[in-house]
């Protein structure tokens, strides 16, 4: 057999050009696609992120040794919506934030934490023991970074360098160095506690008896007003003669306010004679650091409960058998307040006698118990029997009073009832 140099046969010649066809038409195809995109009809490609920025940070500037109360550090990340649309489309690698502070531990002369964008979801055991249990973020995505810690990053009071590193991928190694996008450095001052400082009260001199509801003021100023809550307590000692009556406890205007306040109404002199009183205050914060005390002097004004309105029987009539009950009933206010009534009473001066006769039994109530009918609205009500053994007719006086918490005793009311003896009987 001989071959004949040069021939192709009609089989192989038509899949030559059948390919270089379909060459031909996937060059037009990606040409017209490239002239699309050039003319703006097409889908436009999503720019990586190469050096995401730092648009804002926010760092207390002040921390106190030993504090364990958990502060909030936040950085907000400069990008386009672009950018942000290739980190959601996962086209480009989401930036990482990292806060390096420039203390010792038992292996490296700095400490690096990272700052998280991630809602605050839990991201298991702290690494370090300064560092809460997550993060405080609020929104994940949003390219607003959080990281929660305390001042036990610290062993002594000073200044502390600190940087905050933001890389476009991975993390903090001297391999990752071209990465580093942004760098921000900037100091921070650890100082021991300062106990509080009661700056400001506003507090007047007198209470009159009845007077309608005041709001007393204190504002309280810390060494570090950034931390919210750092002053635990406040305090008013009402004092009189060196001996303390009674502490009351302020509270906070609102979480980051340094005003505390006390609403106080007549009921506040309850049970307090007319009097001028040591108002002494007081702060302490949660390292247990106390405040020099602040004293003002306030006069007190309790004046004695009001009696009116006596409902009581003219006649009483001893019964053949059995009893026959009897009720009085008093109206008393008090401008303290029903609060400031200590007790309702009467005594009583038997016919042909001179001497008001007390007893524990001669009392009225506000209980709801009968005669009474409602407790605590003011009407106070006490009852009697007379039973067949009572023999002694004839005119009684009866004077009632009322008496508050303070030992003041109200003007009296005096009545006089008549005991007479079933009808038919004779005397």
């Amino acid at each position: 057999m001989s071959s004949r140099r040069g021939y192709t046969s009609p089989g192989v010649r038509g899949l030559s050009v059948l390919l270089a066809l379909m060459v031909t038409a996937a060059a037009l195809l990606t040409a017209a696609c490239s002239e699309e995109e050039d003319n703006g009809t097409g889908t436009e490609e999503l720019p990586e992120i190469t050096r995401p920025g730092i648009d804002s940070v926010s760092v207390p500037a002040l921390w106190v040794l030993g504090s364990e109360n958990q502060r909030t550090i936040t950085v907000h990340l400069g990008l386009t919506e672009a950018e942000r649309e290739a980190v959601l489309l996962r086209i480009a690698p989401k930036p990482r934030v990292f806060l390096r502070l420039a203390v010792s531990d038992q292996f490296n002369d700095g400490i690096t934490v990272e700052v998280r964008d991630d809602g605050g979801t839990d991201a298991g055991t702290p690494t370090h023991a300064f560092l809460a249990d997550n993060s405080g973020d609020v929104v994940p995505g949003d390219f607003s970074y959080s990281l929660r810690m305390n001042t036990l990053f610290a062993a002594a009071e000073g200044t502390v360098e600190y940087s905050i590193l933001v890389y476009s991928e991975g993390e903090p190694t001297q391999d990752n160095d071209r990465n580093l996008s942004d760098l921000l450095t900037s100091e921070l001052e650890v100082r021991a506690n300062q106990p509080p400082e009661i700056s400001v009260f506003d507090i007047p001199d007198s209470l009159h008896a009845g007077f309608t509801t005041d709001t007393l003021r204190v504002t309280v100023l810390d060494d570090d007003p950034n931390i919210a809550g750092i002053v635990d307590t406040v305090s008013l000692d009402v004092r009189i003669e060196g001996v303390r009556l009674r502490r009351l406890l302020l509270s906070p205007e609102n979480a980051s306010s340094d005003l505390w306040v006390l609403e106080v109404d007549s009921t506040f002199a309850a049970g307090r004679p007319t009097n001028t009183y040591l108002f002494r205050l007081g702060a302490i914060d949660r390292f247990g650091s106390r405040a020099d005390s602040v004293e003002t002097e306030v006069w007190i004004e309790n004046l004695p409960p009001v009696t009116s309105n006596l409902v009581a029987p003219d006649t009483v009539v001893r019964p053949l058998e059995g009893e026959n009950v009897y009720a009085f009933f008093l109206d008393v206010t008090d401008s303290q307040g029903f609060g400031d009534i200590e007790e309702v009473f009467y005594e009583v001066m038997p016919p042909g006698s001179s001497e008001w006769v007390p007893s524990e039994d001669f009392q009225l109530q506000d209980n709801g118990a009968a005669p009474d009918t409602t407790a605590g609205d003011g009407h106070w009500a006490g009852g009697f029997v007379t039973v067949p053994e009572n023999s002694n007719f004839g005119t009684y006086m009866f004077r009632f009073f009322a008496r508050d918490r303070a030992g003041n005793l109200s003007e009296e009311i005096i009545t006089d009832i008549e005991f007479v003896d079933s009808p038919g009987v004779e005397p």
